[in-house]
């Protein structure tokens, strides 16, 4: 007997792929990374923060001096947000924007 790969039926293609992902990300928020500079503040673009969205950070890869968890300082609806962690803090952080 031979083995055969099925590569139709089950398979995503790139129509359904987006109807995935844009279901997913209005389920369960944007994301993505950031690293923070031990500095100032980071500005990071995502266009679907929105004024009332709540952004979750996880530490991602620990860089410097990991201090108290970053806070985000402002929000412009539709372009990003500029988040501080603290001095000496180079570390990566995940986001979750949830609006």
């Amino acid at each position: 007997m031979t083995q055969q790969t099925i590569t139709e039926e089950g398979a995503f293609h790139a129509g359904a792929r987006k109807k995935v992902n844009d279901n997913f990300t209005e389920l369960y928020g944007s994301s993505g990374t950031f690293t923070a500079n031990g500095a100032t503040g980071v500005d990071v673009a995502n266009t679907a923060v929105t004024a009332s969205s709540i952004i979750v950070f996880t530490l991602k890869t620990v860089g410097g001096t990991v201090g108290a968890y970053p806070a985000v300082k402002t929000i412009t609806a539709g372009t990003g947000f500029t988040v501080a962690a603290t001095a000496s803090d180079t570390s990566v952080y995940n986001y979750r924007i949830i609006s």
